[in-house]
């Protein structure tokens, strides 16, 4: 039996295949990718270009601050003060502190995960958006679901 799943090569959206939803509707979608930004360095941060695939559903404003926010937080994740604190502690209590204590960058993630489920509810699935969580792809990239119809994303 052949593999009919998607194929989507790096850099370009493609149609995927159709997503039934829980109300038995079909709508087929597409995953847009936003790359990081190497420009600063080694710091994990993604462009903040507008992708023109969203022209006309969310201001390109309204996107920029989103990733802003979210490289603003990434950044938060990655102080090297905490993550020093962090596994200074971690070794001086033979990591015993992590039973208890959830590390800095744990903690920021977690918040990251929160921030686009937020945004998501108030601004991107009524306009048939979808944020993925990035921990799904290591950070390399994020994206999001575009719904085709243009109709609100159920999800």
């Amino acid at each position: 039996m052949e593999n009919s799943s998607p194929s989507i090569s790096p850099g370009q959206p493609d149609t995927l295949s159709s997503n039934v939803s829980t109300s038995g509707i079909t709508a087929p979608k597409r995953i847009i990718r936003i790359d990081r930004d190497y420009t600063s360095g080694e710091l994990c941060q993604f462009q903040t270009a507008f992708p023109v695939e969203i022209d006309g559903r969310i201001t390109p404003r309204r996107f920029q601050q989103t990733i802003n926010t979210l490289n603003d937080l990434l950044a938060k994740a990655h102080n090297p003060k905490y993550n020093f604190f962090d596994n200074c502690l971690a070794c001086l209590t033979i990591y015993t502190s992590t039973l208890c204590l959830r590390p800095h960058f744990d903690r920021m993630i977690e918040e990251i995960c929160k921030f686009l489920d937020n945004e998501n509810i108030s601004s991107y699935n009524s306009q048939g958006l979808n944020f993925r969580d990035p921990r799904r792809t290591s950070f390399l990239f994020v994206s999001f679901y575009f719904n085709q119809f243009g109709s609100m994303f159920i999800v």
